[in-house]
C-alpha cells in the first residue's frame, strides 16, 4: 500500500470510529431518556392511583412548590435534612403526599423515593417516615 492510500485508510478509520462512538453515545443518551420517561410515567400513575381529590389539602402550586423544596434540600453537595423534614411536615394526608411524589417526577434521573435513599442515611429516612406516620400517612421510605 503506498502512502497516500494509507493515510487515506487512516483518516478514514479514524472517521468510523468518532461515528461510531457518537451513534453509541447518542443512543445511551436516547435510552436514558426514554428509562426516565418510563420511570416518570410509573412514579406519576402509581402516585395518581393513591390520590384521592376528596382528601387534597392544598393547591397544586402549593404541591409543585413542595416537590421543588424536596429537590432543592437534596440536589448538589450536602443535604438540607431540616428542609427536607419541613416539607413532609407540611404534608396532611396520603393523598397529599401522592401528589409531591407525582409532582416531583424524575429529577437528574430519580423519583423522589430514590432521592430519599440516595441522600438521607437511615437515622434520617426514619425521621421522614416518623413524621408521615405522626399525620397518619401510612407510607414508608
Amino acid at each position: 500500500m503506498n502512502p497516500i492510500n494509507l493515510k487515506k485508510y487512516a483518516i478514514i478509520t479514524a472517521i468510523v470510529i468518532v461515528l461510531l462512538v457518537v451513534v453509541i453515545f447518542v443512543g445511551v443518551k436516547i435510552k436514558n431518556v426514554i428509562s426516565d420517561k418510563i420511570k416518570e410515567q410509573k412514579q406519576v400513575d402509581e402516585a395518581n392511583k393513591g390520590i384521592d381529590e376528596d382528601k387534597l389539602s392544598t393547591t397544586t402550586s402549593q404541591y409543585n412548590t413542595i416537590a421543588s423544596k424536596l429537590y432543592t434540600a437534596m440536589k448538589g453537595i450536602g443535604t438540607d435534612e431540616e428542609a427536607v423534614y419541613s416539607a413532609f411536615s407540611s404534608l396532611q394526608t396520603y393523598s397529599d403526599l401522592m401528589q409531591v411524589m407525582s409532582n416531583f417526577g424524575v429529577k437528574d434521573g430519580m423519583v423522589l423515593r430514590e432521592w430519599i435513599h440516595y441522600d438521607l442515611n437511615q437515622t434520617e429516612i426514619d425521621k421522614v417516615n416518623n413524621i408521615l406516620a405522626a399525620k397518619s400517612i401510612n407510607y414508608t421510605f
